[in-house]
């Protein structure tokens, strides 16, 4: 049951397919070939505009190509590339605005916040009770007006209209099920306001106007932000005081991320979040005894034996064993979960076990100039004589919180599965899981409904559609249950039957759907848009005049490699010429995948990743097996929720020169985790015994480096050749545009129901946001298509630099390498 930091990615469901692109993307060149210039002057501005282009500088380019049109005008391909160039400057001026209105916006919040925090220090107690009420009333009142609004919208919708049948079904409200505290989106703050703590409102939305500040060093400067900042530390220990670890823990983690090298609130967060997860899984109506079951003391030494001879790095055993003895400190002193453990109710005995921890630590610990692991085994012993001798808590809550403590500062990949989590882990490391092959979403007291059927799965060849209710699970109503509790009910064992209450989205029949659950196999490779008419079900082509191929992989698993060779055999059959590949937000997999993608693209017996331990058996170098069978332009999109896998097959392309890198760096997961079977295989200790590298040719001294993030790391991941940043509000809308394109009909399903297909993802959920001009735009794909059809027009080579010559480029958020010389 240790609790280790893994990546999380935001949720994303599937939608309906709708438009997608803006002008900037509808406007292909009506000839790919290059412009016939008879002037050698036009000729060499042209190449040069083309490496502009090609660098991602597409401004300047612009400016060179109107010299060329000046000096000859009337080429079709210079007036159309021109075309879609100024298209590009025109979002990038929207994109501009867009950061710099909801900067301005989220900052005038956190003035505005700051104001009435001021205003309610000066009030009397009573006067702030009664401004909370006349709040929640004022709340109250506009959600009420919400809730009739949407009634009328309701009843309006269920009227019969002379449209077909499909179209008469009554729009749902929005419902969010993605994750927007990891895209820095708009706070909520309502709780902040029922408390009292106006300052933390305040901080909250600083934190959000950081996410679109145009520079995070100077906002830190800002003189209001240090007086908010001043206000909440005062906020955090009134929170401390009350014991409310979890408020303090929240309050530290914002500052966190405003001030990510600031240690004090590193450290305040350490403390807060460990005494706030002691309240949470040691609480009332936990179920700490079945999750630690099994759990002894003697895994401790096999723990322990496996990191002293497995893990990357040397192990400070000083260090893990301070740490492991400073949680359990916390523990002892935790007096919240009295009422689970009564003795740390009683002050004489924590003072007792206390006492003996702290003298081990001096005496034991601190006065060692060396540590090992037979020492911390000892040491951990006389832990278990303590107890007996004072508090005599259950053994296996001093191993967790012992174990917890000690991994602590090692890598935040390892982690121990105890028994009792094991066969979650299972299922979610098969790459597959069991059920019915649904996709779904809820709103608080609503029932569950169906965002999507997956590809041949009980579901779909049960006609469940999108938009359709699931009602009752098994008899059980949805609307009393969490989409969790929903998820549970629905999976189970292979084989087994689930019955399902479907309510149709059109018709509003109801029916009951008996499924047997089965093992499903989640696709990882799609393309721009569903396409039935097609083998694969897609349509791969972004454009289609350039025959410019895109394929997302959104993971790593058994069958994407197959799938990919399936949708290049597709599109190579249908004329494709170049290949834009979207890894953002994939967050890795199979490791033999990624490689396996890879010799796709390179030439046999190239270069691919290597991994490196201490342990000299964990070093290997992988090269690849066979010959590329994919010879066009490629670029390859990332961004930071690209990890692990995602990033060795980005950087190894990108370092044999076979692919222009989009987007933004990576997120830096490039280690190596062996699953090792502990208590007699009951349990397993996830070490992380070597980090990964790739090759980059280009590189001035070791050709290899490492993708792996540590702590002091100035670089990590794979730095991308154009650089192209999106704010919050334009990650989100990427989502929903994934999702749009992503649903899949039910087999007798006309069109997707308006509730769906008008859905959109709650990245702007107060009306008073800035709204983007360009809500179909995907900036970072659009600067990919083109680049990719300058590209086919040239026939130049990528301008691609080193990554040791980083460069800013001109223009609001894009950035490029220094270009390095192309060969003529």
């Amino acid at each position: 049951m240790t609790r280790r930091a893994t990546l999380r990615m935001p949720a994303v469901a599937l939608l309906a397919v709708v438009a997608l692109w803006t002008t900037a993307l509808q406007a292909g060149p009506t000839d790919v070939t290059e412009p016939a210039l008879a002037s050698a002057s036009a000729r060499e501005l042209w190449r040069k505009g083309s490496d502009q282009v090609l660098s991602g500088d597409f401004k300047s380019a612009a400016r060179t190509l109107e010299k060329v049109q000046s000096i000859e005008p009337g080429h079709a391909q210079v007036s159309s590339v021109l075309g879609w160039l100024k298209d590009a400057e025109r979002l990038e001026a929207n994109r501009e605005k867009l950061r710099a209105d909801t900067y301005e916006y989220y900052a005038g919040q956190a003035l505005k916040a700051a104001k009435e925090a001021r205003e309610w220090q000066a009030m009397t107690p009573a006067q702030r009770e009664e401004a909370l009420k006349k709040e929640r009333a004022e709340k109250k009142a506009k959600a009420d007006a919400a809730k009739q609004a949407e009634g009328d919208k309701k009843s309006e919708d269920a009227k019969p209209s002379d449209d077909d049948e499909e179209d008469d079904a009554a729009v749902a409200p929005d419902s969010d099920e993605m994750d927007e505290s990891d895209l820095g989106a708009a706070p909520d703050t309502d709780d902040l306001d029922d408390k009292g703590y106006k300052w933390s409102k305040s901080l909250a939305y600083a934190q959000a106007a950081m996410a679109n500040a145009a520079s995070e060093d100077e906002f830190r400067k800002e003189a209001w932000l240090k007086e908010i900042v001043s206000n909440v530390l005062v906020e955090i220990e009134r929170h401390k005081e009350k014991r409310e670890w979890r408020d303090a823990a929240a309050l530290y983690s914002m500052l966190q991320g405003i001030f990510p090298k600031n240690q004090d609130y590193e450290d305040g967060f350490d403390y807060t979040s460990k005494r706030a997860h002691l309240d949470i899984v040691y609480g009332p109506k936990t179920t700490w005894r079945n999750d630690l079951r099994g759990v002894t003391a003697g895994s401790i030494a096999q723990i322990l034996d496996r990191m002293d001879e497995d893990y990357v790095e040397e192990p400070d055993f000083k260090k893990l064993c301070m740490n492991g003895l400073e949680h359990l400190l916390i523990l002892a002193q935790a007096e919240s979960i009295a009422s689970t453990f009564p003795t740390l109710g009683d002050k004489d005995l924590v003072d007792h076990f206390a006492s003996r921890l702290n003298g081990l630590i001096k005496h034991r610990v601190k006065a060692k100039s060396s540590f090992n692991a037979r020492q911390v085994r000892s040491v951990f012993n006389t832990v278990l004589e303590a107890n007996n001798d004072s508090l005599r808590l259950p053994e296996a809550v001093l191993v967790d919180e012992f174990v917890s403590g000690m991994l602590e500062p090692l890598d935040e990949f390892t982690s121990v599965i105890w028994p009792s989590q094991v066969d979650d882990f299972n299922k979610h490391t098969r790459g597959d899981f069991v059920g019915v092959g649904i996709q779904i979403t809820q709103e608080l007291g609503k029932p569950v409904r169906v965002e999507s059927p997956l590809e041949d799965s009980p579901a779909y060849k049960a006609n469940i559609k999108p938009g359709d209710l699931i009602t009752h699970v098994d008899g059980k109503s949805t609307i009393d249950i969490n989409i969790n509790q929903a998820v549970n009910l629905i999976t189970g064992e292979p084989g087994t039957k689930v019955v399902l209450t479907i309510e149709d989205s059109v018709s509003k029949k109801s029916r009951d759907v008996s499924l047997i659950r089965q093992h499903i196999k989640l696709r990882t490779v799609r393309g721009i848009v569903r396409d039935e008419t097609r083998a694969t079900g897609w349509d791969y082509f972004v454009d289609p005049e350039s025959k410019i191929g895109y394929v997302r992989v959104s993971g790593y698993m058994d069958k994407t490699v197959e799938d990919l060779e399936h949708a290049l055999d597709q599109m190579e059959d249908e004329g494709c010429r170049g290949l834009i590949l979207d890894l953002r937000f994939n967050p890795g997999g199979l490791l033999t995948a990624a490689v396996k993608m890879c010799e796709l693209f390179v030439k046999e017996r190239d270069p691919l990743v290597q991994t490196k331990g201490r342990n000299r058996q964990q070093n290997m170098e992988i090269l690849a097996r066979a010959d590329s069978r994919f010879n066009r332009p490629l670029i390859v999109m990332v961004n930071e929720y690209s990890a692990s896998a995602s990033e060795i097959v980005a950087g190894a392309l990108a370092g044999l020169q076979e692919a222009c890198i989009l987007g933004v760096r990576t997120f830096g997961k490039g280690s190596v985790q062996n699953l090792i079977p502990i208590m007699d295989s009951q349990a397993y200790l996830k070490l992380t015994t070597a980090y990964y590298y790739v090759y980059d040719k280009n590189r001035p001294a070791d050709s290899w480096y490492c993708l792996h993030r540590k702590k002091e790391s100035e670089a990590w991941g794979v730095e991308p050749h154009v650089t192209i940043k999106m704010i919050p509000t334009e990650l989100s809308k990427v989502l929903r545009l994934r999702r749009e394109r992503d649903v899949l009909k039910g087999r007798d399903q006309a069109e997707i129901p308006k509730e769906i297909l008008e859905r959109r993802a709650a990245s702007q959920p107060d009306e008073e946001l800035p709204k983007d001009p360009d809500p179909d735009a995907d900036p970072q794909l659009i600067a990919a298509v083109n680049m990719m059809r300058l590209k086919l027009m040239s026939k130049q080579p990528w301008v691609l630099a080193p990554a040791a010559q980083p460069q800013v480029a001109r223009g609001a958020a894009v950035e490029s390498r220094a270009p390095a010389e192309t060969p003529r």
